[in-house]
């Protein structure tokens, strides 16, 4: 009994459908209705009458077809050829062009591709994720989360973006929650689930005059209060307070401070770290710029932080969870938990209304720009990646400055009618860049002049 020969045949491998179209009618085939002598029977315009399918009078007619390069046929049905005919040649086109997405590709929800949208998130910083994660909660997962991306139109984000504006949200949080959705449609178009990002090109609020004018800055007097109630708590927060108002760091860089980025001698502290608090957890980070800086403290605060950091390690943290005297590894302060502990209720104390940490902040702003500080100073020191970010958030505060800069010309063109030279004035155009590196007048100081 001879073994069974293994099959030599070349195996045959599945061929690729080419593109095809074409439009089917589905009321009438193609078979010829005929008479008892076997001739077509004509209709009252001298046409062959075709056999009636089962289909006949129901639905739409004419049904439009073509397969695409990967093999897949795509319908779609209409009343009248005509229309078959030109969504078909529309279809065709794009497949042509490579432009054609299939339906079931479109058909999963902006919800569905934001949770790949927070894969590609998640090498981000804690805090940056974390805002991201939350206009994703509250702004853009209610209006978008539901939506299929075959449904979502550059016109219905427009509208969104207006309705935001209408709901009271700033100019800043409307660009921020549509950069979530942005994000999250770039992710599909590159996923080759849209064609074109429906959210490009959708014109942004700016930020009106009126919004910067309404930040909430208060007077050194009013921080010398806040400081003086924290003070019966402990001498830390009364520090932290004033280094806040003072200073103008964020309250995670100051929380990420340590001994050893003071230096007293120049009067200067380095800005390496943020500790920041997420979800109840705090990650210790690079600053919100990403690049360290360095930034000047008053001669009013030295004495105070001195007295925080003597004899201590210089990998401390300045400002630790538990004051100086906390038991444990040094860990940095929470910045929830000492809103609640020590500013709001001395905020309520002296009297001055709704105050948030970052408020304090502007107090250093607004004090510096009225002493003098350039733009360029401020924006140092605050940790802006601009110049621009300072003036949009701060240019108001140099209207005055206007009129000073217009009485001064006034006074040098007098000046001329004498002969006289302003006091001090050398008639030298060049500036020594060097003033600009020194630290600002300590406000809280008189004046040495």
């Amino acid at each position: 009994m001879n073994a069974p020969q293994p099959n030599t045949s070349p195996t045959r491998t599945p061929t690729r459908r080419n593109v095809r179209s074409g439009i089917v009618d589905r009321w009438y085939s193609h078979q010829i209705l005929r008479d008892a002598d076997g001739n077509p029977i004509l209709d009252s315009n001298g046409r062959e009458q075709r056999t009636p399918t089962a289909r006949h009078g129901k639905g739409m007619r004419w049904q439009a077809r073509f397969v695409t390069r990967d093999g897949r046929e795509v319908g779609k049905s209409f009343a009248k050829k005509a229309d078959a005919q030109r969504w078909l040649d529309e279809q065709t086109a794009d497949v042509t062009r490579g432009e054609f997405i299939h339906n079931d590709r479109q058909s999963i929800t902006v919800g569905a591709i934001a949770e790949t949208w927070k894969a590609h998130i998640e090498q981000l910083k804690p805090s940056t994720r974390g805002g991201y994660l939350n206009r994703w909660r509250k702004h853009v997962e209610p209006r978008w989360g539901a939506i299929r991306l075959a449904d979502v139109e550059h016109a219905d984000i427009v509208q969104w973006v207006a309705e935001l504006r209408q709901g009271g949200q700033s100019a800043s949080s409307i660009a921020e929650c549509w950069g979530v959705l942005n994000q999250i449609l770039k992710i599909a178009t590159r996923d080759g689930r849209l064609l074109r990002n429906p959210a490009a090109d959708v014109r942004l609020p700016k930020a009106t005059h009126a919004e910067h004018k309404d930040l909430r800055i208060i007077s050194l007097a009013d921080l010398r209060t806040l400081t003086q109630i924290a003070d019966d708590r402990s001498e830390q927060d009364g520090t932290m307070i004033l280094t806040l108002g003072m200073v103008g760091l964020r309250f995670g860089e100051l929380a990420g401070l340590r001994v050893g980025d003071i230096d007293f001698a120049k009067r200067t502290m380095r800005i390496v770290r943020s500790a920041t608090e997420v979800d109840g957890h705090v990650h210790v980070g690079s600053p919100k710029s990403g690049k360290p800086r360095t930034v000047t403290f008053p001669k009013s605060l030295a004495e105070r932080l001195q007295t925080l950091t003597t004899d201590r390690p210089a990998d401390a943290y300045v400002f630790q969870q538990g004051g100086v005297d906390a038991s444990g590894p040094s860990q940095p302060t929470r910045r929830t938990n000492w809103s609640k502990r020590v500013l709001s209720p001395a905020v309520r104390k002296a009297g001055l209304g709704p105050l948030t940490v970052h408020d304090l902040r502007h107090c250093y702003a607004a004090t510096a720009i009225g002493q003098g500080a350039s733009i360029y100073v401020v924006q140092r020191q605050l940790g802006h990646a601009r110049p621009s970010i300072t003036l949009d958030i701060y240019g108001y505060l140099f209207e005055e400055d206007l009129t000073s800069a217009a009485d001064r010309l006034d006074a040098a063109f007098a000046a001329l009618d004498t002969g006289g030279q302003d006091e001090g004035d050398s008639g030298d155009d060049d500036t020594d860049d060097s003033s600009a590196a020194q630290p600002a007048a300590d406000p809280l100081e008189p004046s040495s002049s």
